[in-house]
């Protein structure tokens, strides 16, 4: 066996190969280490346990060196407890001997001038033959001691705590493993029932039917997934099943890991099995129960006199301030300030003087000044002799339900004013007085643009001094008017600085601030998103921007715009109201409105005068009073359709009350709101018996104009024929003569006299044909079809007939994609009379034939560079016949021109579903443009 002897002066000591190798590597474990045999022998130690020894004289180092028994060191009483150290010895022979696998314990070490704990851990090491000896580690935990000693005074602030309202504390060690219960309930559950490890607690405390959600959520705080514990269960106590509800609280290590979790229990099988008699016997025990559940909110207990003893997390978040701070304190010397209601803090005051429970709201400062609403719930406690032990006090953070309820305000304040018919400047200072309560400290104003909308002026301020008010009379909008005239513009202002303020430092002059230092501009923006003003709040404190409070001034803000527009809108609609009875006094047709029980709500005095009736005696009478049995079936067929939000329009003929057939047109208009429900319909009845009459004569005139128009097509027709015959002879023999085909004429004034007939006869034979066309369109008897037509090549056969494709003057500007829907034939006639109307009374001018793609549409352009036309002259110029001075667009009779031609153009564009128009300035030109449809 080999022998180790690591300080001098020591014997050799026989070790085992298992024992051996610890040995070697003792140096490697942390803390203060030692190896020990099975006998508890020390066999070796690290360069901590020796520097230990050496650094504390006759401490833990002396008596641990090699070759001594740990286990006569063990067995020392300590000053933790009796009997401490025969139980110290035991662990650690159960594990030599192979009982179990590791023991510790935890042990104080004070020093002179320090204080310090320690964890010793003994873990056997298991050789081929047994236990062969064990490493005992020595670990400083004075850190962790310190924090657990924190706990600890928590602990029993929460037993006192619990103690006073009846409940269990427990708390459980989540490294060791180990439940400690308060002494009532280990009493409930049962020896032995003061410290238990987690499973043995669910096994023998815990209900199996509720085993699963318990030992999950046991689970859950192991791993450190959870921050809080609160769950009910049932119990096993010694008298039985109790329901109990356990609520606890995580504690974690620097690093984050779970390492303990103290709470309360509270037995609730009252609430799940007696009678509701019982139940309300015991209410004052729930409540206090209540009070120690409700952690989110701020329980503070105080002693005899109001005295702070002890205060929760939940007050700590909603005060600013912590335990150190407020104990020995009264709440009121600490939390109330100057917007805190000195009757409400007498109430107070004289509650805690009377040992008598009160409940109340108050204002509270948090550290950082800013004050909040607080409901306070104090109830007094009582020993069992009946003398006063301490108060109990819940507060709960209500500034938001009291800025609920301001804004409520606004919208009841304002109805009730609407309805008694006051206007903006008696509403709104009533509103201001509601809502301001829900700020607290805050002067509150409501500005408005001034008609001019350069200005604003306050419309109300109740609670600011007159000299804040006179400032407020007239602001400037934009910068000069500082950062309410900004607001006025639609850009807000949060705590700003009234002394940093251009406007309100150059308006101090004249007279002091009235000590306000703050201010809040918000725009107030209505339903619609206009701006109807400013909301301001002035401070006698700086104050902080915070997100509840943004969000809430936006609120306030946008109920006052919808307030006033609602106002404006009110006023617009009597005005239209007035509006709409003038109109409709005024009118000739006879006006009603019935409701949805086809009663009469409104009727004009026409409509009265028709029925012979008194004015306004129909109003509220039935509907069905106004017509007879034979045609209300009729009527009431049409209200149902107009009450169902449909609009009717019918044409009745009937015999009224004054013998007379008439014609009327009834028309029912639906009165439907925006959300589509109708509340009623409007009921217009014209007479139209002139209307028919006359529109029977017009029928009969039309009938005789067509007839006389195709009396007039026939006759052109006939005549164009006629004419033609003799005509074509005309030409024909003309045409001859010129030619000399019988022989030479030889007298050239005879020839000249031929060249006349020929171009008059084809003047003559032109002006026949356009005639002629002109009275088929009118007739209707030109059929045109609709077919894609090519532009480019339709512009360059027109350029052909008239024998201008080579001509310089003319400029083609034409894609070949682009194409026109209509009649080849009919296009191409439209374009030789738009470029022959160029050439000829543009002379030596340019002209410019255009055409491209316009979406849909097809676009065709001819321009010239001629003398144009006077623009009272351009509307005429498409009408048939319509002539103008030589050298404009159209000649007259000393030109030549007929005024038939730009007529003929302008229809067979528009029977080809195109539009014409003309554009011409005198002396530079006209363009012409047709808008034509493409079948792409």
């Amino acid at each position: 066996m080999p022998q180790v002897a690591r300080c001098a002066g020591q014997a050799p000591i026989a070790i085992s190969r298992r024992l051996a190798a610890a040995v070697e590597v003792v140096d490697a474990f942390p803390g203060s280490t030692a190896v020990v045999d099975p006998n508890g022998v020390i066999v070796a130690v690290n360069a901590v346990w020796e520097r230990f020894g050496r650094d504390n004289g006759r401490g833990a180092g002396e008596a641990g060196d090699v070759g001594r028994n740990y286990l006569e060191y063990a067995a020392i009483e300590r000053p933790e407890g009796a009997g401490e150290g025969r139980r110290v010895t035991d662990g650690i022979r159960a594990v030599l001997t192979g009982t179990r696998e590791r023991f510790e314990h935890t042990y104080p070490c004070h020093g002179r001038d320090v204080e310090r704990w320690f964890r010793c851990d003994v873990r056997a090491l298991n050789g081929d033959a047994g236990v062969a000896g064990a490493v005992v580690t020595h670990i400083d935990i004075t850190h962790e001691v310190a924090s657990a000693v924190h706990s600890d005074v928590r602990l029993h602030q929460l037993a006192e705590v619990a103690e006073g309202i009846g409940a269990y504390w427990w708390d459980w060690r989540i490294d060791e493993d180990l439940m400690a219960f308060s002494p009532a309930l280990a009493r409930r559950l049962g020896p032995p029932g003061a410290s238990l490890s987690s499973r043995t607690f669910m096994r023998r405390c815990v209900d199996p039917r509720d085993h699963g959600v318990t030992a999950s959520l046991l689970d859950r705080l192991r791993a450190g997934e959870l921050d809080t514990f609160d769950h009910e269960f049932r119990l096993l106590a010694v008298d039985g099943p109790q329901w109990v509800h356990s609520r606890g609280q995580v504690a974690r290590t620097p690093t984050g890991r779970a390492k303990r979790v103290v709470g309360i229990t509270l037995d609730i099988s009252e609430r799940h099995a007696l009678s509701d008699e019982l139940a309300r016997e015991r209410a004052d025990s729930r409540k206090m129960a209540l009070v120690a559940e409700r952690t989110d909110n701020g329980v503070i207990i105080t002693d005899p006199d109001g005295r702070i003893d002890w205060v929760n997390a939940g007050f700590e978040r909603l005060s600013g301030y912590l335990l150190a701070d407020l104990t020995g304190w009264c709440l009121g010397d600490v939390l109330q300030g100057e917007a805190t209601d000195p009757d409400t803090r007498a109430r107070l005051a004289k509650a805690i003087a009377d040992r008598q429970p009160i409940k109340l709201e108050i204002v509270n400062y948090h550290k950082s000044g800013r004050p909040y609403w607080v409901e306070i719930d104090q109830q007094p406690v009582f020993d069992a002799a009946g003398v006063l032990a301490q108060f109990i006090t819940l507060q709960r953070d209500i500034t938001e339900t009291k800025r609920d309820a301001g804004l409520h305000a606004v919208r009841e304040v304002g109805l009730r004013h609407t309805l008694d018919g006051h206007d903006l400047s008696q509403t709104l200072p009533d509103v201001v007085s509601a809502l301001e309560p829900a700020f607290i400290d805050a002067h509150l104003a409501v500005l408005i643009a001034a008609p001019d909308g350069d200005a604003l002026h306050c419309l109300a301020g109740p609670s600011l001094p007159d000299s804040v008010r006179t400032r407020l009379d007239r602001v400037p909008v934009g910068k000069t008017g500082g950062l309410l005239g900004l607001a006025g513009r639609g850009q807000r202002a949060c705590a700003a600085d009234l002394t940093a303020d251009p406007y309100w430092s150059a308006a101090a002059a004249n007279g002091p601030a009235d000590g306000l230092v703050d201010c809040w501009a918000e725009p107030m923006i209505g339903f619609d998103g206009r701006q109807q003003g400013v909301m301001a709040l002035f401070f006698s404190r700086r104050t902080k921007v915070e997100a509840s409070t943004i969000a809430f001034v936006e609120r306030a803000a946008h109920a006052l715009g919808n307030l006033i527009e609602r106002d404006d809108r009110e006023t617009a609609l009597r005005r239209s109201e007035r509006h709409f009875r003038a109109l409709a006094e005024a009118l000739p047709v006879f006006v009603s409105y019935i409701d949805r029980n086809l009663r009469f709500g409104y009727t004009n005095a026409s409509h009265d005068a028709f029925l012979g009736v008194p004015r306004g005696s129909l109003q509220g009478k039935p509907m069905r009073s106004a017509f007879s049995a034979e045609t209300w079936p009729t009527v009431a067929g049409q209200a149902a359709q107009a009450l169902a939000g449909e609009r009717v329009s019918t044409t009745t003929a009937r015999v009224y009350w004054d013998g007379r057939q008439r014609q009327m047109k009834v028309t029912y208009i639906p009165d439907a709101g925006d959300n589509g429900a109708v509340a009623g319909f409007y009921c217009v009845v014209e007479d139209i018996s002139e209307f028919h009459r006359r529109e029977a004569e017009l029928h009969r005139a039309k009938e005789q104009a067509q007839a006389s128009s195709a009396a007039k097509s026939a006759f052109l027709a006939n005549m164009s024929h006629e004419l033609r015959t003799p005509l074509n002879a005309v030409i024909g023999y003309s045409d001859m003569l010129r030619a000399e085909l019988l022989g030479p004429i030889g007298n050239e004034t005879y020839k000249g006299y031929i060249d006349d007939i020929h171009a008059s006869g084809k003047y003559l034979l032109n002006l026949i044909e356009d005639v002629l066309d002109l009275s088929k369109l009118d007739a209707g008897a030109r059929a045109l079809a609709q077919e894609q037509v090519p532009v480019e090549s339709t512009v360059r056969e027109a350029l052909v007939v008239l024998g201008l494709a080579d001509d310089p003057r003319v400029r083609v500007e034409v894609g070949p994609e682009v194409a026109a829907r209509g009649d080849a034939l009919a296009l191409k006639q439209v374009l030789v009379n738009l470029i022959a109307n160029a050439a000829k009374y543009a002379p030596g001018a340019a002209i410019r034939i255009a055409g491209w793609r316009d979406g849909g549409a097809c676009i065709v352009e001819v321009a010239d560079a001629g003398p144009g036309i006077a623009p009272e002259q351009v509307p005429r110029i498409t009408e048939p016949f319509y002539t103008v001075d030589q050298g404009s667009w159209v000649a007259s009779d000393s030109g030549g021109g007929t005024g038939i031609g730009l007529a003929l153009v302008k229809r067979l564009v528009e029977e080809m579903g195109g539009r014409m128009g003309i554009d011409s300035v005198v002396g530079q030109g006209t363009t012409v443009t047709l808008r034509m449809r493409t079948l792409l």
